[in-house]
């Protein structure tokens, strides 16, 4: 009998959308392709008061982990320490992940036209465990850098190995998703690269001086990188300050390119959001401009975002008064 690890912490209550940290869908270009609700924000991001790990007896090992007979025996003893036991199920997952197997288990699952709880259960600790393993083995991460660069993927099944590679973390992936934004063959395989990089919490320099290079692309490459920097600006970044860079790209005002960049702000709650904002909207000289300055404040916190709100609470513009009302009631001011 081969012992099971199963991966508890993540229930179907913690398995969210793709694009949890959303951006902005309303370009048919940006329309996020991986449309399944079953992979987590954050590898670790809800620990319910129940054992995290679930130690099993079992005939089959679980896809993507160890094959019968393959776990060593001192798994089935879990240490009492929630954190020890977390550190101890990444280690085993991480060494007897098999990449190639795990991806053929995620593309059946993927394919699948309803996907119950118990598959997205599976799906999600198929996606914890590929991170971990590329996270801690540079042979998983080359592979699964490999078969995105090669092509033929699903393009769920795709961004799911990229999200995975963000979701690592690691000075490597991160280079690994950098490399493929920048030599991947088609502009769609490039931006989904940087779509994955909406992912990272510390974004390196690298990281950032790919999607700024990008931004002054035509096409999928350019507002993709554009949406990702806001994405990324407030966060603790390794490369420097994303919001400073997402300042620099600003457009002539009135353009496509200008309110493509105001929601780019608008996929961050940094206060730099609403300063933006309320300079956008105050020197608009039509009802469109003043709508896109309004989707630049849609995640911002603090008092300027609540005051921009309230005043264009009382536009002439109807139109301008119902987006900064709905916008209201979806902060619960």
């Amino acid at each position: 009998m081969a012992t099971r690890v199963t991966l508890a912490f993540l229930s179907a209550a913690t398995l969210c959308g793709f694009f949890a940290r959303t951006l902005p869908t309303d370009t048919a270009d940006l329309a996020p392709e991986f449309s399944r609700s079953a992979i987590p924000a954050e590898a670790d991001a809800a620990r319910p008061a129940e054992p995290w790990v679930e130690v099993t007896r079992t005939a089959v090992g679980p896809v993507g982990l160890c094959a019968e007979g393959e776990l060593p025996a001192d798994a089935t003893e879990a240490p009492a320490d929630p954190e020890a036991v977390l550190r101890q199920t990444r280690a085993l997952a991480s060494r007897c992940f098999a990449a190639d197997t795990a991806l053929a288990r995620a593309a059946e699952l993927l394919a699948r036209e309803d996907l119950d709880d118990a598959g997205a259960r599976e799906l999600g600790d198929l996606f914890v465990t590929m991170a971990w393993a590329a996270a801690d083995r540079p042979e998983v991460l080359a592979m699964l850098e490999a078969r995105v660069m090669i092509g033929g993927l699903a393009a769920e099944l795709r961004d799911f190995a990229l999200c995975a590679i963000a979701q690592a973390e690691t000075d490597a992936s991160q280079q690994a998703l950098v490399r493929v934004a920048r030599d991947a063959d088609t502009p769609r395989l490039r931006a989904a690269s940087m779509r994955a990089m909406h992912r990272l919490t510390a974004p390196s320099s690298e990281t950032l001086d790919q999607l700024v290079g990008a931004a002054s692309l035509d096409g999928i490459e350019g507002s993709t990188s554009l949406l990702v920097l806001g994405a990324l600006t407030g966060r603790g970044a390794d490369g420097g300050d994303p919001g400073a860079r997402l300042l620099a790209q600003e457009p002539a005002p009135g353009t496509a390119d200008h309110e493509l960049w105001l929601a780019a702000w608008g996929n961050t709650e940094s206060p730099r959001a609403a300063e933006v904002a309320t300079r956008s909207f105050r020197r608009a000289t039509t009802v469109d401009g003043c709508l896109a300055a309004l989707e630049a404040v849609r995640r911002a916190q603090g008092p300027l975002a609540d005051q921009l709100l309230m005043e264009a609470s009382r536009h002439e513009s109807l139109e301008v008064r119902a987006a900064a009302e709905r916008l209201l009631a979806e902060r619960g001011a």
